[in-house]
């Protein structure tokens, strides 16, 4: 278990020495103990033979000259736009609003249906209660004036009585669709919804099938 540590020390120290070395700033003291280091392990004698290459073919290659514009000589790169989505999401917005209204008139629909028809039984039920008491009430009209040849009962053989068989009583009215236009209106400000959240639904299914291609 110590090996590798007194290898690892030894890789540190080297390092630091070689580092020195080709930056020319390593003073003799350490020349001498880098020496010792590679007289000691071909390795390391070995890499710094190339470090030494390598840092010599560097300083033999002149020395470019930067320009003095540091303007790049290229015109960058044009980054495209993103596609355009104004409709898209105008047409979201108007399916959601579309939905909420749906969803309104489906409300709506659902109380004024029961209201309109349990609304009609009763004004029936009203008119019928009504026509009794308008028969009872209204006083029969005027009986045509008995001849007065019959008035001490001579002839009542031959009398025909008035008829007064025919009913009184109004002719009940019929009830009015009580909630008919809220109704119709509810109808087709659904199927307007309705129409308008397919066509919602068909443009972004087509704008995403259009996106994926």
């Amino acid at each position: 278990m110590r090996l590798p540590r007194v290898f690892d020390r030894r890789r540190r120290r080297y390092e630091k020495l070689v580092t020195e070395h080709l930056d020319g700033v390593l003073d003799p003291a350490g020349e001498t103990r880098l020496q010792q280091l590679l007289d000691s392990d071909e390795a390391l004698a070995v890499e710094a033979r190339e470090l030494d290459a390598v840092t010599a073919l560097l300083r033999a290659e002149p020395l470019v000259e930067p320009p003095r514009s540091f303007a790049l000589p290229y015109a960058p790169a044009r980054v495209p736009a993103p596609p355009h989505r104004g409709p898209l999401r105008w047409m979201q917005a108007a399916t959601a609003t579309a939905a909420v209204v749906l969803v309104t008139l489906i409300g709506v629909d659902l109380v004024v249906t029961p209201a309109a028809v349990s609304e009609a039984p009763e004004s029936s039920t009203a008119t019928a209660e009504q026509a009794p008491a308008a028969s009872q009430a209204a006083p029969p009209p005027d009986a045509p004036a008995i001849d007065s040849a019959f008035a001490d009962g001579a002839g009542q053989d031959k009398v025909q009585p008035f008829p007064l068989t025919r009913s009184l009583a109004p002719e009940p009215e019929p009830a009015p669709a009580a909630g008919r236009s809220a109704l119709d209106w509810a109808q087709l400000g659904f199927a307007l919804a309705t129409a308008a959240l397919a066509l919602g639904v068909a443009l972004v299914s087509w704008r995403a099938a259009r996106s994926r291609a």
